[in-house]
């Protein structure tokens, strides 16, 4: 015999935790739709599997002590979605979600009355508007956060194209660091490389276009200097 009881709060924390797992899966995060429905349901499994020796051996068997190792446990596992890339840390979001999910699958399991099953449903959906809702702000603050770039200019002629593009890049009145040319082996062609300071990512995203449309031009890349 089923404990129908028991499935739909397997069921209703595989739901949350799919809600969590396809805003994750839509934006390219390590942790997706199957990690978070499998965080949510097997924390959830454990509070059921809690609840049952409870009822089973009464007050020698503590309810909660399976579900505090769960709460523990989610801890290793959020680790290994952190992440080091030079002076920036990334994953914290989704390491936070993956412990939040995990407690929203505790949660599901041990509701009993109508109200209760309310708040887990609006800890999901606030969970997702926050995880939606601040993607979309975080992406306009990208795009207009200053930082430092390195330019590199592949140049097919040195003596004649070099000086429009040292051009182009002057009169913008950008923070232009130390410009550097190198001949590429024993041929005419060069290459300029260029630290430009505090620009917004719009900016650094046209300028290698805009360069690339030059005569003599062979092509232009710019990325995020990490020199610190």
């Amino acid at each position: 015999m089923i404990d129908w009881e028991s499935a739909r709060a397997l069921l209703l924390a595989a739901l949350c935790g799919g809600a969590i797992g396809l805003e994750r899966e839509i934006h390219g995060h390590p942790a997706g739709l199957r990690t978070h429905i499998l965080v949510a349901l097997g924390a959830a499994l454990a509070t059921v599997v809690s609840l049952h020796m409870h009822s089973i051996y009464g007050s020698s068997a503590d309810p909660g002590r399976i579900a505090a190792q769960v709460i523990a446990g989610i801890g290793f596992l959020g680790a290994g979605a952190i992440i080091r890339e030079g002076t920036s840390i990334k994953g914290l979001t989704t390491a936070a979600g993956l412990w939040t999910t995990a407690v929203i699958g505790l949660a599901a399991a041990a509701a009993k009355t109508p109200g209760m099953l309310g708040v887990v449903a609006l800890t999901t959906a606030i969970m997702v508007s926050v995880l939606w809702g601040l993607h979309i702000i975080e992406s306009c603050a990208d795009r207009r956060r200053v930082t430092d770039y390195r330019l590199i200019v592949h140049i097919k002629t040195a003596s004649g194209d070099l000086e429009a593009v040292v051009d182009r890049i002057t009169t913008k009145g950008w923070n232009l660091g130390q410009i550097r040319v190198e001949q590429i082996g024993d041929t005419d062609e060069a290459r300029l490389i260029c630290r430009i300071g505090s620009i917004t990512q719009s900016t650094a995203t046209r300028l290698p276009v805009e360069l690339a449309r030059l005569d003599g031009v062979a092509s232009a890349s710019i990325d995020p200097d990490r020199r610190r």
